[in-house]
């Protein structure tokens, strides 16, 4: 004979509720390894654009000057750069060089420069940015303002024209202060 009825219910309730917290068990820990492999991914993605940047890096460093340049030599290189634009010297209303200050502890140098244009169309603030980094002189543009010039009929020009205010950033070596490695520049 077989066993009684109430045992036989309480042993299937009883396999039920072993399968349900066993289910429950399961799916909760294929939800943590789903959510670890998921961080794992992002992980990965990560590391391969760090990776990136870093064969980037090493393909083309960044520029240091050995020494400041002086206000003269930099007014050439913008001049040069908007030559290169083909804009109108009378547009290049300042270059202001700034002096050069020190990176943290180390033998670096940043020296910013200001450049303000007047009236100029984009296309050519694009290509004198083009010019400027294109240059080799380890110029660059980290910083640009534009303003619509003031008293400017829009509709009689065929191109919008902006006064723009430009920094521009070159990073320069200066022995003079020895530093340990793990002070110096790590760009």
């Amino acid at each position: 004979m077989s066993g009684s009825p109430l045992n036989t219910h309480s042993a299937f309730w009883l396999a039920l509720l072993g399968l349900v917290v066993t289910n429950a068990w399961v799916g909760w820990n294929c939800w943590i390894l789903a959510d670890q492999a998921q961080a794992a991914v992002r992980q990965l993605t990560h590391l391969k654009r760090l990776e990136r940047q870093i064969e980037e890096l090493r393909e083309h460093p960044i520029q240091l000057e050995e020494g400041t340049r002086s206000s003269d030599a930099l007014a050439r290189l913008v001049e040069t750069a908007a030559k290169q634009a083909k804009i109108n010297p009378e547009q290049i209303v300042r270059i202001d060089p700034g002096d050069p200050r020190r990176i943290e502890k180390t033998s670096h140098l940043e020296q910013k420069t200001s450049v303000e244009l007047r009236e100029i169309p984009l296309r050519q603030l694009v290509e004198f940015s083009l010019a400027l980094e294109e240059t080799g002189a380890g110029m660059h543009l980290p910083s640009l303002s534009l303003r619509v010039p003031v008293g400017t009929d829009v509709q009689s020009n065929t191109e919008e024209l902006w006064n723009a205010q430009i920094i521009l950033t070159c990073y320069v070596y200066d022995g003079s202060i020895t530093n340990s490695p793990t002070t110096s520049l790590s760009r």
